[in-house]
């Protein structure tokens, strides 16, 4: 039986299953992530909704046809929704790398909205196809819309060599309009920042020349 999950069921079950999201604002513009805490892995035909703003931009799936075929595969539910790659259906799908960037300058593809993208195969012993059987902590650049205004992100996936799952950790994207980010890029801490703050505080007392 099929199962879909998205990042708004999760958040209502932040506390128990650990799903975090996250937004601060950066130099780069809002960094958007949502950790997903346990990871979560897709097996037997189940999938993943990445909504963003009430809508499913992406769906990751993992499909299990017979006891020597399985695959991992990606979806775009909208219209200009696209993810890092070139025009093949089959192998397409690029595995960017941590601080890959992702951009305008960043290459391109996508077939027909809604279209399935090979992410990984397996079939009769053997890995084949898509760029991602036997990687860990690899990531699908994605771009998609927003009422008009085109946004990049990414997806955290890791799908062994026998392609017997998918896992997801979490995905992030940039809040402004065409900001770019890059592959594994997280909101930093809003502690960091006050602590920055603090020390610089600390720094111009320290340097404040004292009153005779």
């Amino acid at each position: 039986m099929k199962n879909s999950l998205s990042h708004k069921k999760l958040a209502g079950y932040s506390l128990a299953a650990g799903s975090l999201i996250i937004g601060v604002q950066s130099a780069s513009g809002k960094v958007i992530h949502v950790d997903i805490n346990p990871d979560l892995v897709l097996t037997n035909e189940m999938s993943y909704n990445v909504d963003i703003s009430g809508e499913t931009k992406f769906t990751v799936r993992h499909l299990k046809y017979d006891a020597t075929w399985s695959s991992g595969a990606i979806s775009n539910k909208t219209t200009y929704a696209y993810w890092v790659g070139n025009n093949s259906a089959y192998s397409g799908v690029s595995a960017l790398n941590l601080n890959d960037p992702v951009n305008t300058k960043t290459n391109w593809g996508q077939y027909s909205s809604s279209s399935n993208w090979n992410l990984a195969s397996y079939f009769s012993s053997s890995s084949y196809g898509g760029n991602f059987p036997g990687t860990s902590g690899k990531y699908i650049g994605i771009k998609f819309q927003v009422s008009g205004n085109t946004h990049y992100g990414w997806i955290q996936v890791d799908i062994p060599a026998d392609v017997s799952s998918v896992t997801i950790s979490g995905y992030a994207y940039n809040d402004t309009p065409a900001g770019p980010i890059t592959a594994g890029q997280i909101p930093e801490p809003a502690g960091l920042g006050l602590l920055a703050c603090g020390a610089a505080g600390i720094l111009a007392l320290r340097r404040k020349p004292s009153k005779a």
